[in-house]
């Protein structure tokens, strides 16, 4: 599995709870700790808020651990590994974003309703708004951008005296 979670079966810090897998983004692990949830099984995050907080210290942390009670450590492996199962995802597909996932099945950005919105002239579904043409974009941007330019390249750094409020601009060398 290249994204997503690995399958681990470590003793944790904590007695009594054993990590089960390990997940490359908080996302992925609590939507393994919600299915795992959903099953009757407690699972904890070690690392959530950290890798939630910045994901680039997922390297650092090891990634976001999964854990469950000893006495739950089978099951929750059978429930991860399982292809897939009644009324559940497969947790697998999800940690990796493979195609079949709940991803591509329940969450697909393609229409599958009619909302009413369609072209009057062809039909079709695929509408949305109109952008702007680009010289419209400049000519409502330039008369705030050119002050602003001018304001960084005209204004230099200048040196005030705190206790005479003497004020100088700063020759460079």
């Amino acid at each position: 599995m290249s994204r997503g979670c690995e399958m681990q079966a470590t003793e944790s810090e904590i007695s009594g709870v054993e990590v089960v897998t390990v997940c490359n983004t908080a996302t992925d692990a609590l939507l393994v700790k919600a299915s795992l949830e959903a099953r009757g099984i407690e699972a904890f995050l070690e690392d959530y808020h950290v890798v939630g907080l910045n994901p680039l210290y997922n390297i650092v942390m090891g990634g976001v651990k999964v854990q469950v009670r000893r006495a739950d450590l089978e099951q929750a492996q059978e429930i991860l590994e399982a292809p897939d199962s009644p009324g559940g995802a497969n947790l697998a597909a999800i940690a990796t974003g493979e195609p079949g996932s709940v991803f591509d099945s329940e969450w697909s950005s393609a229409p599958d309703h009619d909302d009413g919105l369609r072209c009057p002239r062809c039909g079709s579904m695929d509408v949305g708004y109109r952008k702007l043409p680009l010289w419209v974009s400049v000519a409502l941007g330039l008369p705030l951008a050119i002050p602003y330019m001018l304001y960084l390249v005209l204004a230099r750094p200048k040196r005030e005296c705190h206790a005479c409020e003497h004020r100088w601009k700063q020759r460079t060398a």
